[in-house]
């Protein structure tokens, strides 16, 4: 036997063919992506979350305002309404869905007035409530109604009111 034949150095046989180099682009492009995803989904949260901070200290303020004077409290049908001083309060616990194009509004009716008065409009939030506050001269206001509405609030209700409540 030759010997030469013996000395030759070996080669591994590959196992794997080798990867395109385009492939590793795809991976660095999916890794980008997924990095500018997650940035921008923090970035939108925080934005959320201080949005929410914001409303939620508002209405924290509001109620220790509402806890600290001789609040009067109305209840209504899955609610209450709450006037303090110049302002009013008025809680849905569990208000009927809304459909598009429609809102909430707030009629209010003064001492030896003839018909309402429309006032501010709102919607339910993602938990079904229903909450809002008005400045007003509650101690004139002999009755308060909501009903729903078209977007925008109407100039007298046109539909039946969730309910009426007197306020005396």
């Amino acid at each position: 036997m030759d010997n030469a034949a013996c000395d030759a150095p070996l080669t591994p046989a590959r196992s794997n063919p080798p990867r395109p180099r385009f492939l590793w682009g795809i991976v660095a492009a999916a890794i980008a992506l997924l990095t500018w995803n997650t940035l921008n989904s923090e970035r939108f949260l925080h934005i959320q979350s201080t949005s929410d901070a914001g409303r939620i200290a508002q209405l924290n303020a509001q109620l220790r305002a509402f806890s600290t004077c001789d609040a009067h409290r109305y209840p209504v049908a899955g609610g209450n309404v709450v006037r303090c001083g110049d302002e009013l309060l008025v809680f849905l616990r569990e208000a009927p869905s809304l459909a598009a194009g429609q809102t909430f509004q707030l009629w209010t009716l003064a001492y030896g007035a003839k018909s309402v008065v429309p006032n501010a409009t709102f919607t339910r939030g993602a938990d079904g409530s229903a909450f809002i506050v008005v400045s007003t001269a509650p101690g004139n206001l002999a009755a308060v109604a909501i009903s729903i509405e078209p977007v925008g609030g109407s100039k007298q209700p046109t539909t039946k009111p969730l309910f009426v409540r007197r306020l005396s």
